[in-house]
């Protein structure tokens, strides 16, 4: 019985630094998912232990550093704020296709600061109990010793997997159907059991199939579209001039929303009675966020689900509105226009691709007035103006607006609403934010 302790003793000093890598990231993964909000059940813990079990046992036989271990730990630990982050604004996690959005990331850092909360210090205080434990954990340096520690390993996990399909997948259909549902549906759902381990398992998986579809596929496409294309009633055009005005962050709410006696959009009001408004419209955009609502205005798609079309897909050819208006048989001219830079969700590249002739950002607009995370709203729809006056007609522009992109911080002087104190702060500065959007407007 004593010699059986201390053989146990000696396994765990021998196997610290195995055990302090497990510890950290499950512990990681567990305030990860649990800050998220909405975990239900304890099958997240389960499926938690399981990838952190099997990614320290794999780091523990491959690690002849403590610094590697050390490089691991920090970076797994940012990966997984940086995924909280993400969670909180898009509702998923951060596919891999988002390495190409790192260029939108110049003007965010207002946004970003927005969804940090206080309780999330708690990932800084993992990562100095880690730091702090490590010096006093020796290193086995013996590879065939780190790796025999796999007799235990697996059969827990081969046990605990199996106990899984017993309880789960078994009655459930086939597991690569039930997984493809789970994250092709409803993302969110399937980050709660599996995680942020299952969730790049997957998004991986999908990169390396990179499902092409046939020749047989591709002309019934084809084939539909020139259905459509001459089924189709065509009005004749009265050579109108179009413009788009896209509003950032706008809700239906604030739309002939009133505080006393005052409208939080009397400008936009006026304009809705003049014309059609929508309000019961569910929201299609996803991780392209505001380029997701271009691509769906100019072109008639949807957004992919993963990633945006803008980066992912920005050397397509696609049929858009700018285009179908150059059919007409008075040649429309057009532009877009912005407050920002021309690489933010690869503008500049994509207005050409959308079939537009000229593109307004701020390297073109006079930027003397900053609001938020670009030129402020009033500044870019003053030179919008004159931009427009300047186009041959008829024309097509369209406008982007800024000011009202989180953390809808506008400055004092701007404020042109009076709200009541009994508004909490997030929802006051957003009222305030699209209050003067729509000042701007009008």
């Amino acid at each position: 019985m004593i010699d059986q302790f201390f053989i146990k003793k000696t396994l765990i000093k021998k196997h610290a630094l195995f055990i302090l890598l497990f510890a950290s990231l499950f512990i990681v993964t567990y305030f990860q998912i649990t800050l998220m909000k909405g975990t239900e059940g304890v099958r997240w813990l389960f499926w938690n232990f399981i990838f952190s079990l099997l990614t320290a046992y794999i780091l523990y036989v491959f690690t002849y550093k403590k610094w590697i271990a050390v490089l691991f730990v920090y970076t797994f630990a940012f990966l997984a704020y940086a995924n909280l982050l993400y969670f909180r604004n898009f509702g998923t996690f951060m596919p891999i296709e988002t390495l190409n959005l790192v260029s939108n990331l110049n003007d965010l850092f207002p946004s970003i600061q927005f969804l940090i909360r206080f309780k999330d210090i708690s990932f800084m205080i993992i990562l100095i109990l880690f730091a702090s434990v490590l010096p006093y954990v020796n290193l086995d340096k013996s590879f065939s010793s780190r790796l025999v520690l796999g007799k235990w390993i697996i059969p827990t996990l081969g046990t605990m997997l199996a106990i899984e399909y017993t309880v789960y997948w078994h009655n459930n259909g086939k597991i690569k159907d039930i997984i493809n549902n789970y994250y092709y549906f409803d993302t969110a759902k399937a980050i709660k059991p599996f995680g942020m381990y299952g969730f790049y398992l997957w998004n991986i998986s999908q990169l390396i199939s990179n499902t092409q579809y046939d020749y047989k596929e591709l002309n019934q496409v084809e084939a539909f579209l020139k259905s459509l294309h001459s089924s189709c009633n065509r009005i004749e055009s009265e050579n109108k001039n179009v413009i788009v005005l896209i509003v950032e962050s706008l809700e239906t709410w604030p739309i002939f929303a009133k505080y006393g006696n005052t409208e939080v959009a009397p400008n936009l009001n006026k304009i809705i009675k003049q014309g059609m408004f929508f309000p019961l419209v569910k929201t299609q955009v996803k991780g392209g966020m505001s380029s997701d609502c271009q691509l769906i205005i100019n072109t008639g798609l949807l957004p992919i689900n993963e990633g945006a079309v803008f980066f992912k897909y920005a050397h397509n050819k696609f049929l858009t509105l700018a285009d179908a208006l150059k059919l007409n048989k008075k040649i429309y001219s057009s532009a877009v226009i912005i407050g920002d830079e021309p690489t933010y969700w690869n503008q500049k590249i994509m207005t050409y691709r959308l079939g537009y002739d000229c593109f307004f950002s701020s390297s073109e607009l006079d930027n003397n007035d900053i609001v938020g995370m670009g030129i402020s709203d009033s500044s870019v729809l003053a030179q919008s103006v004159n931009i427009i006056k300047s186009m041959k007609q008829p024309f097509l522009v369209q406008i982007i607006t800024l000011s009202s992109h989180m953390p809808f911080k506008i400055p004092i002087e701007k404020i042109k609403i009076v709200l009541p104190d009994s508004i909490d702060t997030q929802t006051r500065n957003y009222l305030e934010a699209i209050n003067y959007t729509d000042y701007c407007i009008g």
